[in-house]
């Protein structure tokens, strides 16, 4: 879900083999995405099905909590915490404080949070939970702190370019091609080698 003011973020990797649907930039549209994820992960839970895992990337959550803020915080939140055990997964950014994602709501669907250079000692506070942990002091390009259960480390994130990032995806698309083949050589089922082309099956129902 790349519906974020800049837009664009994530659109290099619109050639991934996996996807299980095409990158969204409409927030109304994305809120409806997760709507249909929610019912599939209830299915799940009925059918007790926790694979192949589905990720959601969110690159900024602000415009969605603007276009149907209480739909989607409540969507977030299911998603977030039932989702897991069943294999479906949420990673969502954001570029600011979101006025719905406070306390629980972000620390406890959140528990694992990467925190780059943020704007001041509140915004610092309020990603990682933690008082004094200079986020607002990192150096930028890369430099970030990671959150998780409570402990906080700090790290450096390699930057890839848009070119290097081009030549991830096509080497995946080449990977996914050959195991494609080799599938079709051993007359093996789809998803004996590669679970994830499982996803095809759910991709009609995605529109």
């Amino acid at each position: 879900i790349d519906a974020g003011k800049r837009g664009g973020a994530l659109t290099p990797l619109e050639g991934l083999p996996h996807l299980l649907a095409p990158l969204v930039s409409d927030p109304l549209d994305a809120v409806h995405r997760l709507s249909w994820l929610a019912r599939h992960l209830e299915w799940r839970e009925e059918n007790q099905v926790a694979s192949p895992r589905i990720v959601v990337a969110i690159d900024d959550a602000a415009p969605l909590l603007a276009a149907d803020g209480r739909k989607f915080a409540s969507l977030l939140k299911m998603l977030c915490q039932r989702g897991p055990r069943h294999g479906v997964h949420v990673i969502a950014g954001s570029r600011e404080p979101v006025p719905a994602l406070v306390g629980d709501n972000l620390y406890g669907n959140f528990p694992a949070r990467i925190v780059a250079k943020v704007s001041s000692a509140g915004n610092a506070r309020y990603y990682t939970n933690q008082s004094n942990s200079g986020a607002e002091q990192l150096l930028g390009a890369g430099d970030m702190l990671v959150v998780l259960e409570g402990e906080m480390v700090r790290m450096q994130a390699a930057y890839i370019n848009e070119a290097e990032c081009a030549q991830v995806v096509q080497l995946m698309q080449r990977v996914a091609q050959e195991q494609q083949r080799e599938q079709e050589r051993a007359k093996q089922p789809l998803g004996a080698v590669r679970p994830a082309r499982d996803l095809a099956a759910l991709r009609p129902a995605l529109g």
